[in-house]
């Protein structure tokens, strides 16, 4: 029909032909001379080839390789609609499968939601307002007008069928090829200790204060050191009582997506009561509401990579605890021990930062005697001695982020967990008293790696290092 109108148009002024249009068969029918003829049959070969190509058609069913369908709309229809002059509609598709539940874990101590804007990214916020009733149409013409322009997420196959105009096709076309690209990730490596204020300075860590003697909040950038050697470290710490390892965490995570850690466990806390016959005389069965809360410690990291090799990142670390001094077990109005840091700071790929400042006292109790007559009943008591001592505990966090461009970061990192993971194996295999180097069971097996033919290795080896230099 759309060749027939064309077709029509260009005939008003020839009165010897005539043109009509057959559905059922989608074909034209021509009538006049046969020059005539000809001419018009020239004319429909053109324009039945033009619409015969795929990319030239109204709509384009697009498929994305790392971008989420239902992120990358809202753009889309953004730059649709500042250059066309036409009506935008906008759909999003529903997800027949259960997905990931990708909320932010509850709080330590406020049961909601932690990190505050940590929680949410950009393109999801672009987003929320299409997303807030999946399945709906929302389009920006007045009244029941159908949009010119209609772009739709399909969530299950992670495609945007979109349409258009075939020039506004191209254009949200290539926006998308520059879009869809593989993001990098971050190794973010954590260490969250406990040391003792008289024993922090032998780590070597330069804080930035001016006076060292003595504590001071802040933080500090070890560019000289690995969270390996910083492990080390603290281990000698701890062998020696002097420092207490909370947790030593490590997570991949994308470019500008939050990365979670929740360690811990959820306690009962009674929120409220009803006793029996309260308000009335009734004879009501008294009960009471509780509440469940996380006392963990958590991490949440949210980073950045911005130009270069620098990293932006927020922090939100927290260690909540129960104080054992003041709450029994048996009871459901713990107290609880909060220690928080929530900072926003930037650090170069490799570098180590560490946050500290966040000090607590902490007692313990020591009961010397002397040995049996200490245990004599009665005057046992005047060779015993209690003692009480104060440590103040000062909470520090390492973490130490590491840029994940391209495949050959994946693997370069991995072989070295998995071969470090396998040393350590090896290692205490080798106190085994009936340890073979030939039985595979005591440790994992060596990390295989693809070899290539000798005329194509020199090959690959000239290309990793002309790429990855």
């Amino acid at each position: 029909m759309d060749v027939v109108a064309t077709l029509k148009d260009l005939a008003k002024s020839n009165q010897q032909s005539s043109i009509a249009a057959d559905d059922r068969s989608n074909s034209i029918l021509l009538g006049g001379s046969k020059p005539e003829r000809l001419r018009m049959r020239l004319l429909i070969s053109q324009l039945d080839k033009r619409s015969q190509r795929g990319s030239d058609s109204n709509t384009q069913v697009i498929y994305l390789s790392f971008l989420r369908a239902e992120d990358v709309v809202p753009i889309l229809a953004g730059i649709a609609q500042a250059s066309f002059s036409g009506t935008v509609g906008v759909t999003i598709g529903t997800v027949t499968q259960q997905t990931i539940d990708s909320t932010s874990p509850e709080s330590s101590l406020t049961g909601g939601p932690a990190g505050g804007t940590m929680n949410q990214s950009p393109m999801a916020a672009a987003n929320s307002s299409a997303n807030s009733n999946p399945g709906s149409t929302s389009s920006q013409s007045q009244g029941s007008t159908k949009p010119s322009i209609q772009i739709i997420a399909e969530p299950n196959t992670n495609s945007v069928i979109i349409n258009a105009p075939v020039t506004v096709i191209r254009t949200l076309k290539t926006v998308i090829t520059q879009l869809d690209i593989r993001p990098a990730q971050l190794l973010i490596e954590a260490l969250v200790a406990e040391i003792n204020e008289n024993d922090y300075q032998t780590l070597g860590i330069d804080w930035g204060s001016v006076n060292n003697d003595v504590f001071r909040p802040g933080f500090a950038v070890v560019n000289k050191h690995s969270i390996s050697q910083l492990q080390a470290q603290i281990y000698a710490l701890a062998r020696a009582r002097k420092a207490n390892i909370l947790s030593t965490p490590s997570v991949v995570v994308l470019d500008n997506r939050q990365a979670k850690i929740l360690i811990g466990k959820q306690v009962s806390v009674a929120t409220s009561s009803y006793p029996n016959n309260a308000g009335g005389t009734t004879t009501a069965s008294p009960y009471t509401t509780f509440d469940r809360m996380n006392v963990a410690l958590h991490l949440y990291v949210r980073p950045q990579i911005t130009r270069g090799r620098g990293i932006q990142m927020q922090i939100d670390q927290g260690n909540d605890s129960l104080d054992p001094s003041v709450t029994p077990e048996s009871s459901f109005n713990p107290t609880f021990n909060i220690s928080a840091i929530m900072t926003s700071v930037h650090v170069d790929s490799g570098d180590v930062i560490v946050l500290g400042g966040l000090a607590q006292d902490s007692l313990g109790n020591e009961n010397l005697s002397l040995p049996l007559l200490g245990d004599i009943p009665g005057i046992g008591r005047l060779f015993q001695h209690n003692i009480t001592n104060r440590e103040k505990k000062i909470l520090m966090v390492f973490i130490r982020p590491l840029i994940l461009r391209s495949e050959h970061d994946d693997n370069q990192v991995t072989s070295k967990k998995y071969d470090s993971t396998r040393q350590e194996e090896l290692r205490l295999a080798r106190w085994q008293e009936e340890y073979s180097p030939h039985d595979k069971d005591y440790v994992m097996p060596a990390l295989k790696t693809t070899m290539l033919p000798k005329p194509f290795a020199k090959q690959q080896v000239a290309v990793n290092n002309r790429l990855y230099k």
